[in-house]
């Protein structure tokens, strides 16, 4: 009689725990559900303040006139100059930062790096989409790039391009004492997945013509 007793007891137990269990994990999905709305909604609309499709004009970026140094730089999310690769028929918009939102509209400037103009390294990162960057990877030694900007005009030629993992931040440096841009995009995307690899041009500055100089 005793056993009987324990072997109710038993699964009325189990059974409660597996019911509590139930209702434990409905429970945290639910919170999960609501959390990654939430998240997504204010992450959406940290983007939507984060992208300014303003353009720039001169009195916006402020430039030393002797040194050529900026002064004034444009707001984060800005559209602040063009990029222009004439042998691949590339001529988008370059806006200050990085951010998803900004590469869904264009071409975004890392903010660790340069200005073009300064003399230090400038790093541009794209998608690798039709009607971005897919076409980079079939740049030419030698091709021009042309950044114009709204205090400038910027000509760059291409002297390397790698293949690297995104993990080799070594191989896109952000240095003083020589201009040199960087154009990074994803390597071989599909929409199935992601790739490690990267896209990276290189490419130092030929000329420059400042704004009243043209």
């Amino acid at each position: 009689m005793l056993n009987k007793n324990v072997k109710t007891i038993i699964k009325a137990t189990m059974k409660s725990i597996i019911v509590a269990f139930i209702y434990s994990f409905l429970f945290f999905g639910v919170l999960f559900i609501c959390f990654n709305k939430s998240y997504k909604e204010l992450k959406s609309t940290i983007d939507l303040i984060s992208i300014n499709n303003k353009e720039v004009s001169s009195k916006d970026v402020l430039i030393d006139e002797e040194s050529h140094k900026l002064v004034v730089y444009p707001e984060y999310g800005t559209k602040y100059a063009t990029l222009q690769i004439p042998s691949l028929n590339i001529d988008l918009p370059v806006f200050f930062g990085d951010s998803m939102s900004i590469l869904k509209h264009g071409i975004g400037h890392s903010s660790s790096s340069y200005f073009p103009g300064e003399g230090g390294s400038i790093l541009y990162m794209g998608h690798n989409n039709v009607g971005v960057l897919s076409k980079l990877k079939n740049i030419d030694i030698n091709s021009e790039i042309i950044v114009q900007t709204s205090y400038g005009k910027f000509t760059y030629k291409v002297y390397d391009h790698q293949i690297i993992n995104y993990k080799e931040t070594d191989k896109v440096p952000t240095n003083k004492g020589e201009e040199i841009l960087m154009l990074y995009t994803c390597f071989q995307t599909s929409t199935f997945g992601h790739t490690e690899k990267r896209f990276v041009v290189y490419a130092k500055l030929e000329n420059s013509e400042y704004r009243g100089e043209e």
